[in-house]
């Protein structure tokens, strides 16, 4: 899974940008920074 997780983040760096260096939750760069997380967040428990 590590090359699909890879994959995903230089598409959303691509896409949506870095992470913001503040969150906030109604910013769509950051919606989409946490769906990532939420994906892999429970394939690494």
């Amino acid at each position: 899974m590590s090359e699909l997780k890879d994959r995903l983040e230089i598409w959303i760096k691509e896409y949506w940008g870095e992470r913001c260096p503040d969150y906030c939750a109604s910013c769509p760069c950051c919606e989409a920074w946490d769906a990532f997380d939420y994906l892999f967040q429970h394939g690494e428990e």
